[in-house]
């Protein structure tokens, strides 16, 4: 969840350039809106995530045949499993235990590196068989610790594993089996699925999860095109991860350029949806929007220092395809925020006005009454556009998790659609407000 604690001060605070970015852009919503119709205005932007959807559907239907499944291997190497600890006294042992109860033929070796706890959890750490406690004075936060266990571990194969995140019996021996399949490969995927999907929160995100690392994340990888190596479960290739220069200490997302970087340096990375790792999300929306307002403001600060792999044929779907999906998203968002902002400021002035003047009836025309009714059938026939492949990408996703969709899952998947879409959308602008001002790094 939040892993590691780390504050990571930003010099370059731009405000001059934050206010000239809110006013254009407020303006060019403002001048959308009232010129191109705010109907069209959000409309265009999600029309084109629309067609990168579309375009992953297509993918998936004609190629998932293609898909190789994992051939067991009888001969597996030892492996080392690395769990970086911090302030994780509550999570770390069930984390360990799953590890211990893999159904892996050959040794594995957990380090735990604890990166300067003050919870107890070093304590606890002592006291628990069959691992290589390394500990750390200073807390340099998770990518450093990786790096520390990295250089400390023992084989080839090396599993980076969050301390709240427990792996299924088969998800090891899954993965490196993948692995061994092809030389190239850097780096091997999982399924990320939710383990405290008990409230409304963990059920949303549940859904979310099977979008991302279901659907998208089997598509992309058809594409090879597989643009991040998640911090819950991720096999590497030791030798890879040293000579592209280790994880990046001073990245909030390191789990996401450490993928952008392999690519860089030509290896592939795999994904294998029959392993899967259950991961504790955040249970509140403070705790959620902290989350992600790193994780958005990670994927815009890795674009820009990776811009040259945007729109460059070399790097295949990812630089051509799925980066400028991810970065189109960010308009969406806005397009959205910017509607809801503008409709519910117009409602407010509308009604002050009709107050105003005592409800007069000749406001109320037939021409007036048909806009507002064919205004309305056109945003729910516009919606519905959208919304109906996200309906196929659902059942899709849940299938490749195992997991049935039925009538109880129905409020939960329209809070997703409806409710928590548009949540997500704001942390997008708010990310990116906070990424053009240069505000501190805190996770």
């Amino acid at each position: 969840m939040f892993a590691l604690g780390k504050r990571i001060l930003n010099k370059k605070k731009r405000p001059i350039e934050f206010a000239a970015f809110l006013l254009v852009s407020i303006a060019a919503a403002y001048h959308s809106f009232v010129h191109i119709g705010y109907y069209w205005t959000v409309l265009i932007p999600n029309l084109f995530l629309l067609y990168i959807t579309t375009v992953l559907l297509l993918v998936y239907l004609e190629d998932k045949d293609k898909y190789d499944y994992v051939s067991h291997e009888k001969l597996l190497p030892p492996v080392s499993i690395i769990i970086p600890s911090y302030n994780c006294k509550k999570t770390i042992g069930k984390t360990i235990q799953s590890i211990k109860n893999s159904n892996y033929a050959n040794d594995i070796e957990i380090v735990v590196v604890d990166d300067g706890s003050t919870d107890g959890t070093r304590e606890f750490l002592k006291n628990i068989r069959g691992i290589k406690l390394i500990t750390k004075q200073v807390n340099e936060g998770k990518a450093e610790a990786l790096n520390y266990g990295i250089q400390k571990c023992s084989h080839e194969h090396v599993f980076c594993i969050d301390s709240d995140s427990y792996v299924e019996k088969n998800s090891i021996r899954n993965m490196v089996c993948k692995m061994l399949s092809d030389d190239k490969y850097g780096a091997i995927t999982c399924f990320v699925k939710v383990a405290n999907n008990n409230s409304l929160l963990g059920k949303v995100q549940e859904i979310e999860y099977f979008v991302g690392f279901g659907f998208s994340a089997i598509s992309n990888y058809l594409i090879d095109a597989v643009f991040v190596t998640p911090g819950p479960l991720t096999l590497f290739k030791k030798s890879a991860v040293i000579k592209v220069g280790l994880f990046d200490a001073k990245n909030i997302t390191e789990d996401l350029e450490m993928a952008w970087r392999l690519r860089k340096n030509e290896y592939k990375i795999g994904y294998v949806y029959e392993a899967a790792v259950y991961t504790i999300v955040p249970g509140t929306f403070k705790d959620l929007w902290r989350q992600r307002i790193r994780w958005y403001r990670g994927k815009l600060s890795n674009i820009i220092k990776h811009k040259d792999m945007l729109f460059n044929p070399k790097y295949g779907y990812f630089g051509m395809f799925v980066m400028p999906f991810s970065l189109a998203s960010e308009f969406a968002a806005m397009a959205t925020v910017y509607f809801l902002m503008y409709v519910i400021g117009y409602t407010i002035y509308w009604n002050i006005l009709a107050i105003a003047s005592f409800l007069e009836l000749n406001s109320l025309t037939l021409s007036n009454l048909l806009t507002g009714v064919m205004g309305s059938s056109a945003g729910m026939i516009m919606f519905l556009i959208v919304v109906i492949p996200w309906i196929t990408v659902l059942i899709i996703s849940h299938k490749l998790g195992n997991k049935k969709m039925g009538v109880k899952d129905i409020p939960f998947i329209s809070f997703f659609l409806f409710i928590y879409s548009v949540f997500l959308s704001a942390v997008y602008v708010y990310s990116l407000y906070e990424e053009i001002y240069g505000s501190d790094y805190s996770w």
